[in-house]
């Protein structure tokens, strides 16, 4: 059985290590969700618009709604207040929705080719990450144009994402991994997600609950996150740096829990006998592979130039060994191994 490793700094090496096919994933991703369109990504554009405006007309041309402001509130304050809100809660419910079908929709990375099962929550981040940096673009261009400016603030708003970030991407690997083995934590996490959309403070302020609610609610480390963007992008205020102190160490414990967890699990995941057969070959007879992503890469991009020079090479191993064999003992198979390097050439752009 493989090893994997499951110490901390290895979470960090193994995103480094598979950042290519990461970022390459993730885009596929991106790009796949608008597939057929006639707009195609445009999409990701329009609908943030489309929804800001709605939220707009609907909370402060029909509900007159205010959000308690100390200062004169302008006709789109609320919208734009809710909107940070929304944008966040949205990025963080995207990830844990769709960490327990992870592993589960990507069987055929699993027990076909060796694939790093820990890159799949990475990938879900990227595209969460992508629509909500879409989603946010949308918002300062709003409030640039309702509002005349934008708070220099705005450009610590990644420092106030961190800590979620690394928070949901713990929880995206402990909840991908326990989606193996329970399919009904994709309907649980769908309830909590919707939970926390009302108790997290995307609709009203915390502070104007009464204390024995508050209290509960600052608990909840989602509302803390929104608290704080809504400072750096709208209200022009710093970020409170004792909120960020603690909030930095909480959500890399968590990354690192969860990891680690993930890892664990990640021995007992199956393996087909032909991949694994396949595997074992060119780990360690040819050394085809320098990294074992690269044959994840060439199924998912079979015109690259690398993969041509993988099959030369696969296909020269194999016709030597043959070769060689076939010298030693005339009229005899070839070997195993050889069969193994020759089924490799064969896949590798299949």
């Amino acid at each position: 059985m493989r090893e994997f490793p499951a110490h901390p700094l290895e979470m960090v090496r193994s995103a480094w290590r598979h950042r290519g096919l990461i970022g390459q994933m993730s885009k596929r991703d991106v790009i796949g969700r608008y597939r057929g369109s006639i707009l195609g990504l445009a999409w990701s554009f329009l609908n943030p618009l489309l929804m800001l405006a709605v939220y707009t007309f609907v909370f402060s041309v029909v509900f007159k709604a205010r959000w308690g402001l100390a200062t004169e509130e302008g006709k789109g304050d609320f919208a734009i207040i809710l909107f940070v809100g929304l944008i966040i809660h949205g990025l963080f419910a995207e990830c844990v929705n769709r960490a327990p079908s992870l592993i589960v929709s990507h069987v055929n990375y699993v027990k076909k080719v060796l694939f790093p099962l820990e890159i799949l929550p990475w990938v879900a981040l990227g595209g969460a990450v992508f629509h909500a940096a879409v989603s946010l673009v949308m918002l300062l261009v709003v409030q640039w144009i309702l509002n005349g400016s934008v708070p220099l603030t705005a450009l610590l708003f990644p420092v106030v994402m961190a800590p979620l970030l690394l928070g949901t991407i713990g929880l995206a690997w402990f909840l991908a991994a326990l989606g193996v083995y329970l399919r009904d934590i994709g309907q649980m996490t769908t309830m909590f997600t919707t939970v926390a959309l009302f108790v997290s403070g995307v609709f009203f302020p915390i502070d104007t609950l009464p204390e024995r609610y508050r209290f509960w609610l600052e608990l909840n480390p989602l509302a803390g996150v929104i608290a704080q963007g809504r400072q750096v992008l709208v209200f022009g205020q710093w970020p409170d740096p004792l909120g960020l102190g603690g909030a930095d160490p909480a959500g890399a414990l968590m990354a690192a829990a969860g990891f680690s967890g993930s890892r664990r699990r990640a021995g007992d995941l199956p393996m087909s006998s032909d991949a694994a057969v396949l595997v074992s070959g060119l780990s360690k007879c040819y050394q085809i592979y320098d990294r074992p992503h690269d044959r994840l890469t060439q199924s998912i991009a079979p015109g690259c130039s690398r993969c041509s020079r993988v099959r030369s090479s696969a296909t020269t191993a194999s016709s030597g060994r043959c070769a060689t064999s076939r010298s030693k003992s005339p009229g005899a198979r070839p070997s195993a191994s050889s069969a193994v390097t020759a089924a490799a050439s064969r896949r590798c752009c299949n």
